[in-house]
């Protein structure tokens, strides 16, 4: 009969530290799960951050009509609109075509192509060596949509 208590007691004791185990693991889980969930919104943060950087730079700042042509050509992919005003008073639109305001809209596609930007005899030419004002536009979203450059 002893003998079965010590047993009995042994399985006791070994079902007890098993469940504290299992407690601990899933405690370790959970906080490591929040954890790892915070970090990676810090780091989606971080990357717009750092993506968005390049384009707030152009914010109220002047730069050369090199710059502009060079952002439209780096940028086609990007879902982004670059309104230039030329010297001529022509507008143009390239990648996508915005609504500015706030917050602007992106719109469609835009047909004009970085042909006309560097072909000297297009109205929409970019003088490379002209000096242009950007100012940035955001979305509803506070996400970029719209650059748009005017000749000084």
């Amino acid at each position: 009969m002893n003998e079965n208590i010590l047993s009995f007691i042994k399985w006791a004791a070994g079902i007890v530290i098993t469940l504290a185990i299992i407690s601990i693991v899933i405690l370790i889980f959970s906080t490591s799960k929040e954890a790892v969930s915070e970090s990676i919104g810090k780091l989606n943060e971080f990357q717009t951050s750092i993506s968005e950087s390049e384009l707030t730079g152009f914010d109220q700042e002047i730069v050369s009509g090199a710059e502009v042509v060079y952002l439209i050509k780096n940028v086609r992919d990007d879902q982004l609109g670059i309104q230039v005003t030329t010297g001529t008073g022509s507008v143009s639109w390239y990648g996508y075509s915005c609504t500015l305001g706030t917050p602007a809209t992106l719109g469609s596609p835009s047909a004009t192509t970085i042909s006309s930007a560097i072909d000297e005899t297009s109205s929409g030419y970019i003088n490379k060596s002209g000096k242009f004002l950007g100012a940035v536009y955001r979305d509803a979203n506070e996400t970029i949509v719209a650059i748009s450059f005017a000749q000084q």
